[in-house]
């Protein structure tokens, strides 16, 4: 009757007891059927973490790039004020690549920003239009500025255009023919001025001993006003090249060779030489009647006291 009694103890539940046993039961229950039924619902295919990779291995690059380029670039700038200056080629920047831009001192970052630029059908027409690169401050600018040489592209320039322009410096910028200098070839390139012209120009100077005016040349027979001022912006005359007379020591003959001169005033000259003396200073020959002031002035160049 004890055993029956100590079974009696142990198994007799209370009503709480009971209501406890059914609960734990439903969970048992409960766990059973999901652990048998979890696998209909769960999917077990694998992960693709490719574009995760990708993204890790740009942001990788990037760091790498950044370290490289803050630890060894330096500022233009500052770069370039260290060098001498022959040291850069001149370079243009719409064909100079990034080991180029990276030998001048120049930061990963700025050299990108150029190369998208240029990429993206930019293209820098004159040095100012470097400026347009945002990253680009004004002291990198500066420095590099000295050395910017932007090529035209021979390839989008019109043959015509070519010609033309060929055409108008040659023609802003033509010969000056220096009269006292020049051959027969040199003046007839003049124009209006043909063979005839030359030959009375190169005449007309070894009489008179060089030009000192270019508008002397209107003295020759037949010169027109009109064929002078053609030729003006084109003709010179070096005053240094002038041959002088001697007004001391010239015979009258040698006097009136002069266009200037001629023969009754060579004689004049040489007679009142030879009653006053040798001549002291040039403005002596203002003494002589026959010399006016106007005469006196276009002879005073070609004539020397010794």
């Amino acid at each position: 009757m004890q055993f029956r009694d100590f079974l009696k103890d142990y198994l007799t539940f209370s009503k709480k007891e009971r209501n406890g046993v059914f609960i734990l039961a439903i969970l048992i229950i409960a766990l059973i059927f999901y652990l048998f039924t979890a696998p209909l619902f769960i999917h077990n295919g694998k992960t693709d973490f490719t574009e995760t990779k990708r993204q890790i291995s740009l942001l990788a690059s990037a760091k790498k790039e950044t370290h490289d380029t803050s630890e060894h670039d330096v500022p233009a700038y500052d770069y370039l004020e260290k060098k001498e200056q022959a040291v850069f080629p001149p370079f243009d920047p719409n064909t100079i690549n990034r080991e180029g831009w990276r030998k001048m001192g120049i930061s990963g970052k700025l050299a990108n920003a150029i190369l998208n630029y240029r990429a993206k059908g930019g293209k820098f027409r004159k040095k100012e239009d470097l400026k347009k690169i945002y990253t680009l401050d004004e002291k990198t600018y500066d420095a590099l500025e000295r050395y910017i040489c932007i090529q035209e592209d021979p390839r989008k320039i019109p043959e015509k255009s070519i010609l033309q322009s060929s055409a108008y410096r040659k023609k802003t910028s033509p010969e000056i023919i220096e009269l006292n200098r020049a051959d027969s070839a040199g003046l007839i390139a003049l124009k209006g001025i043909g063979p005839y012209y030359a030959g009375k120009i190169i005449r007309y100077r070894e009489q008179l001993g060089g030009y000192v005016a270019t508008k002397q040349l209107l003295e020759l027979y037949k010169m027109q006003d009109s064929t002078y001022l053609k030729i003006q912006d084109r003709i010179s005359a070096d005053t240094l090249l002038i041959r002088k007379l001697n007004l001391n020591i010239a015979t009258a003959e040698e006097l009136a060779l002069h266009p200037y001169i001629r023969k009754n005033l060579a004689r004049v000259i040489v007679n009142y030489r030879n009653q006053h003396g040798p001549f002291k200073n040039p403005e002596e020959l203002a003494n002589i009647r026959s010399i006016n002031q106007e005469l006196y002035i276009r002879i005073r160049p070609y004539i020397l006291i010794q």
